[in-house]
This record gives structure tokens, C-alpha cells and sequence, in this order.
């Protein structure tokens, strides 16, 4: 795989300046076309509702403000991304979740910002990174409002699992991992699904053969795999995560709290997901 083409959400939130930073320094490093979508947040409903919500003029003032915020988020992109050598603007009239997930699909890389707990308006909803991934089909790289290394993909901390969505993430992420300058590998023992010594083997086989710097480490199983690789990232001057995302089923995450969760509301450096 190759990243010839990323995909960035834009909205006129202050943490937006971080992902696009980010998304901006990627299409530059690997000379990519980036789009920057800015949908307006509105969501389509029945006239008959629509009249319910309120009177006609109130609605056609709400869409106008809708779109000129989208309007001031995509030329924030314009000026912004200059100096890039392909960009494109696009103003989606949709709900941001949906319109990052049709307009995603036909992109390498689509980048995203964690949700903000405070900010109810701009950041897409809690489930906009969540319904990225998982309805996509393309891995999504979420940045931390509270931003992002300059140097981010320079040390990468890429969490392993002998699964579907891992190997996915290692695919997807191979660009990245072999353009860093050190990947450290990690693998939190499981008791009920033990990483045999012969599946790391072969991951780093797999990872060497594409000329990936990287080492490789056990850990003792713990209760939260979360905190656990951020606290190991924060340990190795880790600047980016890559890793499997929802490996159960959302309900079960939801329920019982999982990995792509726990990171996804306490990250502190940005995350690479695929699904």
C-alpha cells in the first residue's frame, strides 16, 4: 500500500488546527492529495418535523449558519494547506459521520479528531471516529484535541495481536512504519489467546522483508490494554499508536469497556486504526 491520497475532517473547532496540521505534514512527506472535508452538520429530516423543530425562516437561518461555518473551515484548509502540491476543498451539506465515511472510502488515510468531551457543536459527535472506522473500510488516524509531535510517525509503538484487525493495521500503517525510525513492537499476553512465539516470528519477518526498523516486546497481562499502551508509549517517547481497532463487537466495547474505547477517550498521542 501506498498513501497517495488522505482525507481530512474539518470543522472551525480549535482542535482542528492539530489534525490538520498533522494531515497536512503527512500529504507533504509523502507527496499525497489532501482533501479537506467540511460537512455543514446538517442532518436531513421529514418537512413535517422540520416544521415541528420550528418556524421555516428559523430553519433557513440555521442552514445559512451551518454552511457559512463550513465555509470558514474549508478556506482555513485552503490557506492553510498552501504550498501542497494537490489539495481540494469540499463542502458537504450532511452530517459530518456520514459524510467522512462516503467520502472516505475512495481515500488511503482518513484523519479525524478525538471527540472533546466540552464541545457539543463542532467536533463531529462522540461517534465520528468510531462510525469512520468501522463503516469505511479504510483505517483512521484520530489525533488528541490536545494536539499532535511535529515528529509524529518518527517512533511508532504498534500494538499486536494475532487477529484480523491488527494485520489489517499493519498493512494499512506499512508506509508509516517503514519511513519511522524506530518501530517498537508490543504484545500484551492473554491468557486466553496467547501470542505464541512463532506468529511474532513471523510478524517480524513480515515487518524486516519491508525494511522495518523494530523491536519487539512481551508484557504481562493486564486488566486495562488501554492505559497500558499509553503508558508504554509515554515511556518509549512513542509519537504515534498503531494498532487493531474493535476487535469485539461495539456492544460488548460499549458494555463492558475494550482497548479502541479506552484509547479513543483518553489518547494522548495520536492513533492509526483499522477495522
Amino acid at each position: 500500500m501506498s498513501i497517495r491520497q488522505l482525507l481530512v475532517h474539518l470543522d472551525t473547532s480549535p482542535a482542528c488546527e492539530a489534525r490538520l496540521g498533522l494531515a497536512c505534514e503527512l500529504a507533504r512527506r509523502f507527496d499525497a492529495h489532501l482533501t479537506g472535508l467540511a460537512p455543514t452538520g446538517w442532518v436531513q429530516m421529514p418537512v413535517n418535523v422540520g416544521m415541528a423543530l420550528g418556524s421555516p425562516n428559523y430553519i433557513q437561518l440555521s442552514m445559512e449558519h451551518l454552511r457559512r461555518r463550513a465555509e470558514e473551515a474549508a478556506e482555513h484548509f485552503r490557506l492553510r494547506a498552501q504550498g501542497l502540491r494537490s489539495i481540494e476543498a469540499v463542502i458537504e451539506e450532511q452530517e459530518s459521520a456520514s459524510a467522512v465515511v462516503t467520502h472516505g472510502r475512495c481515500h488511503d488515510l482518513i484523519v479525524v479528531g478525538q471527540h472533546h468531551p466540552d464541545d457539543l457543536l463542532t467536533t463531529g459527535g462522540d461517534t465520528l471516529a468510531e462510525q469512520a472506522l468501522m463503516r469505511s473500510g479504510r483505517p483512521v488516524l484520530v489525533v488528541p484535541y490536545i494536539g499532535a509531535s511535529a515528529t509524529c510517525g518518527q517512533r511508532i509503538l504498534l500494538a499486536w495481536k494475532p487477529t484480523r484487525e491488527s494485520a489489517r493495521a499493519v498493512a494499512d500503517a506499512m508506509p508509516l512504519l517503514q519511513a519511522a525510525a524506530q518501530v517498537d513492537v508490543v504484545v500484551f499476553e492473554e491468557t486466553d489467546a496467547p501470542v505464541r512465539a512463532a506468529q511474532l516470528d513471523a510478524l517480524g519477518a513480515w515487518l524486516s522483508r519491508h525494511g522495518v526498523r523494530h523491536t519487539a516486546a512481551r508484557q504481562p497481562q493486564v486488566i486495562d490494554v488501554g492505559n497500558a499502551l499509553l503508558s508504554y508509549a509515554a515511556d518509549h517517547g512513542s509519537d504515534l499508536i498503531v494498532m487493531g481497532g474493535y476487535g469485539h463487537s461495539r456492544l460488548r466495547e460499549w458494555v463492558l469497556g475494550g482497548v479502541t474505547r479506552s484509547l479513543l477517550g483518553q489518547m494522548t498521542v495520536p492513533v492509526l486504526m483499522s477495522h
